[in-house]
């Protein structure tokens, strides 16, 4: 559990579901072959990688000169109850990356993994939501997704064992376990 200080309430965390930032649908499993306490929840987070890098680009190269870093929080599924976004709720974990150390894919997401998952939780439902705090003048603002689908790693490694099309040979050790065979 990674308890960082993402702020969830308070007049300086705001949802959206946007283009500016949202929690694309599925989920996947992390395979980690080295140490299975790395496998775990995977979610892609969509976001405008031009805009922030706007925001963060220095004055004198064209940008604002903020301070902005993304990130991921997930909670268990139940602690949503019958909200759908991250705003004063109790986390799992939370992870904060500078913007120039995401690594954006070519269609503008980061991927965001929940792993160390005791077999107690294997089918316990987790969402993943993406954030974005940009600092300006000694003020951090969040704007927080709304939350993703609730996957359990079970649910998503038996959605994997059942897929012909794909060959998971290399992944079968980690798949089975999360799937509980």
């Amino acid at each position: 559990e990674n308890n960082v200080d993402v702020p969830t309430s308070g007049s300086t965390a705001i949802a959206v579901d946007s283009a500016l930032l949202h929690v694309l649908e599925g989920a996947r499993i992390r395979v980690a072959l080295a140490d299975q306490a790395d496998s775990g929840l995977r979610y892609d987070i969509a976001t405008n990688e031009t805009l922030l890098d706007k925001l963060a680009a220095p004055v004198n190269e064209g940008g604002l000169g903020y301070t902005v870093t993304v990130g991921s929080v997930f909670a268990k599924a139940d602690t949503l109850e019958n909200a759908t976004s991250f705003l004063g709720i109790n986390k799992v974990s939370a992870v904060h990356q500078n913007l120039a150390d995401v690594a954006f894919k070519a269609d503008g997401t980061y991927s965001a993994a929940l792993t160390g998952f005791a077999k107690a939780q294997y089918t316990t439902q987790f969402v993943c939501g993406g954030f974005i705090q940009v600092t300006i003048g000694g003020t951090t603002y969040t704007i927080h997704s709304m939350a993703g689908s609730m996957r359990s790693v079970a649910e998503v490694a038996n959605a994997a064992l059942g897929d012909t099309t794909v060959n998971y040979t290399a992944y079968l050790d980690v798949l089975n376990t999360f799937a509980g065979n």
